[in-house]
């Protein structure tokens, strides 16, 4: 008798190989021949696109996934932007990183280091790949 094979279902951790391409056909990302991402599926810790798209498949099962860029990394929208000492950052704080800062009413929000100048960072609440799709290379390895 041959048992069937298990289907992520939301909830289930998962072990997932990947290669995220974006619009302009850079990879982003990519788990390459390293060890695999364990992520959850359906939560909120990964994009939405990906925590939702795995849903249903088995291990062993590859799909390549179209990600619009609200599930992906959102639309474009104009751009919070603040600067602030680079004393208030650790000493490893590069432009290019994304930080979580709490913010005005203890919301957390994300912010991308754009530029530094003299003894200032200039921060911005738009992520770098907003307005831009993506397309995941996914392979389910564990359920």
């Amino acid at each position: 008798m041959m048992t069937a094979m298990a289907q992520v279902k939301e909830g289930d951790q998962v072990a997932i190989r990947f290669r995220a391409i974006a619009s302009d056909r850079r990879v982003l990302a990519t788990t390459g021949t390293g060890p695999a991402l364990n992520i959850i599926a359906g939560s909120e810790d990964v994009l939405y696109g990906l925590s939702h798209g795995i849903i249903g498949m088995s291990p062993g099962e590859k799909a390549v996934l179209t990600i619009d860029a609200e599930d992906a990394f959102g639309e474009a929208e104009e751009a919070i932007e603040r600067t602030i000492p680079r004393s208030r950052f650790p000493n490893d704080v590069q432009v290019g990183d994304a930080l979580k800062l709490r913010c005005e009413q203890s919301e957390i929000l994300l912010w991308v280091v754009e530029e530094g100048a003299g003894d200032t960072w200039r921060l911005s609440s738009q992520h770098p790949f907003a307005g831009q799709g993506l397309e995941l290379h996914i392979e389910v390895v564990d359920v």
